[in-house]
């Protein structure tokens, strides 16, 4: 089982009955356990699991600049997703073949995120989902529960739940 923690609670956890060993595994910067890299997938951005963007998540109609910073992160969408070729060439960016320093996006594009932090597979690995991906929309919310307070102490938003019987 891997899990996040310090140097201190895998001391603890060695020492419980019934627990063979525990150690630390430090990660390198830039590098994931159990994945095999970070979107947008490429060395020279230097983001991690916990350490990530800044990164703008592109709107329908937004234009950007072409340029170093951020032909990477949206190549893909632009190339796989809005139907276009594009390449570089020295300084300059080809869309379409013809010379270009801007792009519009043709549809909104969505970071999603899992609730599982550590153990998701999300938008820090894939990247943008864009609004043709999207399937189904969220009817309700089935639990809600504030940070700050306990179980027993007004934690539960219990105007916000819905329970099944």
């Amino acid at each position: 089982m891997i899990m996040p923690c310090s140097n201190r609670i895998a001391a603890e956890l060695s020492s419980l009955s019934g627990v063979d060993s525990a150690s630390v595994m430090w990660e390198k910067k830039g590098t994931d356990v159990g994945y095999s890299s970070i979107f947008p997938n490429d060395i020279r951005i230097d983001w991690t699991k916990d350490n990530f963007g800044p990164l703008y998540i592109p709107e329908e109609g937004a234009t950007i600049q072409l340029n170093e910073e951020n032909y990477i992160a949206y190549k893909r969408a632009i190339t796989a997703f809005e139907g276009n070729t594009l390449e570089k060439e020295g300084d300059a960016y080809l869309l379409n073949g013809l010379a270009a320093t801007t792009y519009t996006f043709k549809q909104n594009y969505y970071w999603l995120m899992g609730d599982n932090r550590h153990g998701s597979a999300d938008s820090r690995y894939w990247g943008y989902v864009p609004e043709d991906h999207v399937v189904g929309t969220a009817s309700f919310v089935w639990f809600s529960k504030t940070t700050e307070k306990g179980w027993f102490d007004g934690g539960v938003r219990w105007s916000q739940n819905i329970f099944i019987y």
